[in-house]
């Protein structure tokens, strides 16, 4: 588990690059839609990996851990999130072309990511509704993200529909194009070891014994009490 908290960083350091890169698209010729993509797909792929490893710590599916069932669900979301993002980029660069097969295979890869942020979003709800014993997610925020990736990918979707219908004519395709080769420059480095402050001693450990904290009645305020005086 700690290992997979490691590689969820990982993942969460490159979404950053991702959100940047994104920002980058038209004004710095060497950021494109197909290295966004390729960074997406070794995204989706970590992910993949990493819910393969927790999935076995569920245990009994009838009597779940549910820790290890929330970080399978957040894997789940994250895999088909980062799958139609990387679509949804290739889809982009093709209808760039600007030719027919360039249009009509762009569609299906846009269509294909509209269909991996519909996946994405059931997921997401599993997600939260996991989250709910273990930890507070944004339900909103998660909620406006995919509604914003589906949004954005629907304008183009529309758009090049049009031009197919009005200037190409071309059938689309069956299939999605694959995915461009993954590709990361990010890296887990060994943690260097960190040495014990002297002044550690037993008697300052002694001091955070939670068992020696004093009782501050921390829980659910009773519902009649006379706290506060009243003139």
């Amino acid at each position: 588990m700690i290992d997979t908290l490691m590689q969820i960083s990982m993942a969460q350091a490159q979404h950053v690059t991702i959100r940047k890169a994104q920002m980058q698209v038209g004004k710095n010729a060497a950021i494109t839609h197909n290295l966004i993509a390729r960074i997406c797909h070794d995204t989706a792929e970590r992910y993949k990996a990493m819910e393969r490893i927790v999935a076995r710590l569920v245990g009994n599916p009838k009597k779940p851990n549910n820790v290890a069932k929330y970080f399978v669900a957040h894997m789940r979301y994250k895999q088909l999130y980062f799958l139609g993002m990387g679509y949804s980029m290739l889809g982009m660069q093709r209808i760039g072309q600007d030719d027919d097969v360039g249009c009509a295979s762009g569609i299906r890869n846009l269509m294909t990511a509209t269909d991996c942020f519909d996946k994405a979003q059931v997921a997401a709800n599993a997600f939260c509704d996991s989250a709910r014993t273990i930890v507070y997610v944004d339900t909103g925020m998660i909620n406006m993200q995919l509604d914003e990736c589906r949004g954005m990918v629907q304008g183009v979707l529309d758009k090049a529909k049009k031009s197919n219908e009005t200037v190409f004519f071309k059938p689309i395709p069956d299939k999605p194009d694959a995915v461009p080769d993954r590709m990361s420059n990010i890296r887990q480095e060994a943690l260097v070891e960190i040495g014990v402050n002297p002044l550690w001693t037993e008697a300052m450990y002694a001091c955070f014994d939670p068992s020696k904290a004093p009782d501050l009645g921390i829980g659910k305020v009773p519902d009649e009490i006379d706290c506060c005086p009243v003139s």
